[in-house]
C-alpha cells in the first residue's frame, strides 16, 4: 500500500466523472453493503444489506462518494473521497480523516449507522473498481471511530452478479490485517432463497484459515433467509484466501473469503512496582499511527488502555538506535522529547524524567509509520512509588524488543531531620518528611510510635500510636521523670518501610531541699526565711546546667508569688524565700534534651517528683 491519497494503480479510464447533475445511482439487483465491528469498536453491531429486502443509493456529493442503505432494520452510510485536489480513483489510500473536514494528503471517510454518527474517522480503504457512471464499483475499508479501539470494516460492491435462487449479502469478505493465530471479528453472511421453492442450503469452506457457522441454515422457504457466521484466523503472515460456497438444488453462491496475517512482532510488556503485565494481540486491539517526527502506539483490552505517544524534539527524528532522555508532557516546550504515556495501574500520569530507546522504526515513502519497537523507562510526577514503570511496545516489528529491566522494588528515604521540643508532661515533633510523604496520590503517610521507659520502637506496630500529619505532631499524656523513646516511620503503599527517626527524650527530675531556722514556723510577714536549694539533673544523673526554673511560692492568704532562678553549670540552685504555705520548683525551659519535666513539692529534706 502506498500512502495517503496515493492509489497503488491509476489510469485515464479509472477518473472518475461527476455527472453534472449529481444523479443518484439505485442499483436493484449485483449489489451489496457489510459494516461489520469488533465488540470493542464504535456501533459494537454487524449489519449487510442486499437486494433481498434493502436499496441502495449511491451518488456523488461535491468530490465525495456516498453510499446509502436501507432495509427494514436499519440505515447505514459510507463516504469516501481522495485527498482534496484529486479524484477518487482505483488504489489504496490511508490514514483518512473525516471527510468533509479532511486536509493535507489525506484522504477522507465517514461512517454512521442508524442516528448514530462514527464522529472522528481514521483508518484506511481500497478502491478495488469503480466506473465513471458508478455502475460498478467495488471498495473494501478498515475504520476506526474517536475514542474506540475497535475497528468497523466492510465491503461495498456494485454490479456483482445478479444471483439465481440462491443470494448472499455480501458479496466478498475481507478482513483486514490480523495477527496469525488470533481471531479476527467474526463476520455474519445473509443468504436468502430467492426462488419459487423451498430449497435447502449446502455450505462448504475452502481454505484453513476460514471457518463457518451455519447452525441457522437448511431448508428455506421461498423468500426466507438465514446468517452463516464466517471467521478468520490466519495461520501465516502474508495475503490469505479461501470461500464460503453456498448450494441449492441446481445454483450455487460463491463468497470470495480474504485477509491477510500480519507480519513482525506486536505486543506490549509493563512492569511496575506492583508486578508485571504482558498484552497480546491473542487479548487485544493494538493501533499504531504516526511518522517519524511522532510515533503513537495504543492496546485495549476490555476496559483496561495501554498507550505511548512520543514527539521527538524540534529537529531530530523517532530512527533507530535513538534515545530520548528528559521526557517531558505533551504541552513542553518543543526542544524537549515529550510524552504521554497511560497504565491501567497509574492514573494521570504526568511524565518526570525518563528515557526511550528506539529499537526500531520504518517509515512509508510518505512518512507514514510502518513498524516501530521501543522501550520506555518512566516517572509519574505526583504518583510517588506507584508511579514509576518500565515498558516495551512493540508493532509489526521484525523482532521483539528486549524485556524492559525489572522494575527495582521502590524504597522511601526515611524520616530526616527529627526534632523535639519538650515542655511539662508533653512533646512538640517536628521532621522533614520523604520526598513523596503528603504528595496527591503517593499512597503514602506516617505514624508516631512511643515506648515509656524503652529504647525508640523499631517497627511501626511497636509501642503506643500517636497522629502524625505531614511533619509534625504532638505528644501529650507523658508522665514527668521518665524517659520516652519516640520513633516517626514512613509507611509507603509500594515497597518496604524506611527505617525511622528516633529520639529518646529524657524525663527530668528535681532534687529540692528546703532549710528552715530551728525557731521554726515562720508567719507571713515575718522577717525569717526558707532557703529553697537543690540540683536538676537528667534521669541518667547528669547535671544540667544553665536551664531556668521557677520557685513558686503559695502564701497562706491565696496569693502565689513566682521568683526566677536559673542553674549554675553544675545544674545547682539555691534561693532564699519568705516563710509559705508550701514552695514548689518547676522547670521552666524547653529543651532537645530534656522531654517531660517535673513538677516538685519538697516537704522538707531532699525530694524528687
Amino acid at each position: 500500500m502506498l500512502g495517503a491519497g496515493a492509489p497503488t494503480a491509476a489510469t485515464a479510464a479509472d477518473a472518475r466523472a461527476v455527472p453534472a447533475a449529481q444523479a443518484v445511482v439505485a442499483p436493484t439487483s449485483g449489489w451489496s453493503v457489510s459494516m461489520y465491528a469488533d465488540d470493542d469498536s464504535w456501533s459494537g453491531e454487524s449489519v449487510a444489506w442486499s437486494p433481498a429486502d434493502g436499496d441502495l443509493q449511491v451518488a456523488w456529493e461535491d468530490d465525495v462518494l456516498v453510499l446509502t442503505a436501507t432495509d427494514p432494520s436499519h440505515a447505514g452510510r459510507l463516504e469516501f473521497a481522495a485527498p482534496r485536489g484529486e479524484s477518487l480513483t482505483v488504489g489504496s489510500y490511508r490514514d483518512a480523516e473525516e471527510a468533509y473536514f479532511r486536509f493535507g494528503h489525506h484522504p477522507g471517510a465517514a461512517l454512521a449507522l442508524d442516528h448514530l454518527a462514527c464522529g472522528r474517522v481514521a483508518g484506511d480503504f481500497v478502491v478495488h473498481e469503480l466506473a465513471p457512471d458508478l455502475s460498478r464499483v467495488r471498495i473494501t475499508y478498515d475504520l476506526s471511530c474517536e475514542a474506540y479501539a475497535g475497528r468497523v470494516f466492510g465491503d461495498v460492491v456494485v454490479g456483482g452478479p445478479a444471483g439465481g435462487a440462491l443470494t448472499a449479502a455480501p458479496h466478498l469478505v475481507s478482513w483486514p490485517t490480523q495477527d496469525p493465530g488470533t481471531l479476527a471479528a467474526v463476520v455474519p453472511v445473509r443468504l436468502d432463497n430467492t426462488g419459487p421453492a423451498p430449497a435447502t442450503v449446502a455450505l462448504a469452506v475452502r481454505g484453513e484459515d476460514f471457518a463457518a457457522d451455519a447452525r441457522g441454515c437448511g431448508l428455506l422457504a421461498p423468500g426466507e433467509g438465514c446468517i452463516v457466521e464466517v471467521s478468520f484466523r490466519p495461520v501465516a503472515v502474508g495475503p490469505r484466501s479461501g470461500e464460503l460456497v453456498a448450494s441449492v438444488a441446481g445454483d450455487q453462491v460463491v463468497l470470495p473469503l480474504r485477509g491477510t496475517g500480519r507480519a513482525g512482532v506486536t505486543g506490549l510488556r509493563v512492569d511496575t512496582a506492583a508486578g508485571s503485565t504482558v498484552v497480546t494481540p491473542a487479548d487485544a486491539t493494538f493501533v499504531a499511527r504516526g511518522s517519524s517526527s511522532t510515533v503513537s502506539v495504543s492496546a485495549q483490552r476490555g476496559d483496561d488502555v495501554w498507550s505511548v505517544v512520543l514527539v521527538a524534539p524540534a529537529g531530530e527524528l523517532v530512527l533507530p538506535g535513538r534515545t530520548f532522555t528528559g521526557l517531558r508532557e505533551l504541552v513542553a516546550p518543543l526542544r524537549f522529547p515529550r510524552v504521554s504515556t497511560r497504565v491501567p495501574a497509574i492514573e494521570g500520569c504526568m511524565p518526570e524524567g525518563g528515557r526511550v530507546t528506539v529499537h526500531e522504526a520504518r517509515y512509508s515513502p510518505r512518512d507514514e509509520l510502518e513498524a516501530v519497537s521501543m522501550t520506555l523507562s518512566q516517572r509519574c510526577a505526583h504518583n510517588g512509588p506507584v508511579g514509576m514503570f518500565q515498558a516495551t511496545f512493540s508493532w509489526q516489528a521484525s523482532g521483539a524488543a528486549p524485556d524492559p529491566d525489572p522494575v527495582v522494588p521502590w524504597e522511601s528515604d526515611p524520616v530526616r531531620d527529627l526534632r523535639a521540643h519538650a515542655t511539662i508532661g508533653s512533646a512538640s515533633l517536628t521532621w522533614t518528611p520523604p520526598e513523596a510523604l503528603g504528595r496527591v496520590g503517593s499512597g503514602m503517610e506516617g505514624t508516631v510510635r512511643v515506648r515509656e521507659d524503652g529504647p525508640p520502637p523499631e517497627a511501626p506496630g511497636e509501642g503506643r500510636g500517636f497522629e502524625a500529619l505531614d511533619d509534625h505532631a504532638r505528644l501529650d499524656g507523658l508522665r514527668p521523670g521518665h524517659d520516652y523513646g519516640v520513633s516517626v516511620f514512613a509507611l509507603p503503599r509500594v515497597g518496604p518501610t524506611p527505617p525511622p527517626a528516633s529520639v529518646t527524650l529524657r524525663g527530668t527530675e528535681l532534687r529540692v531541699s528546703l532549710a528552715r531556722r530551728p525557731a521554726g514556723v515562720l508567719r507571713d510577714g515575718g522577717a525569717s526565711a526558707q532557703r529553697v536549694r537543690g540540683r536538676l539533673v537528667a534521669v541518667d544523673g547528669r547535671s544540667v546546667g544553665r536551664r531556668p526554673l521557677v520557685v513558686e511560692v503559695v502564701r497562706r492568704s491565696g496569693g502565689v508569688e513566682e521568683i526566677a532562678v536559673r542553674t549554675t553549670p553544675s545544674g545547682r540552685f539555691e534561693r532564699s524565700v519568705r516563710a509559705a504555705v508550701a514552695v514548689r520548683v518547676v522547670f521552666a525551659g524547653q529543651s532537645l534534651l530534656l522531654g517531660s519535666v517535673t513538677r516538685v513539692r519538697p516537704t522538707g529534706g531532699e525530694g524528687r517528683r
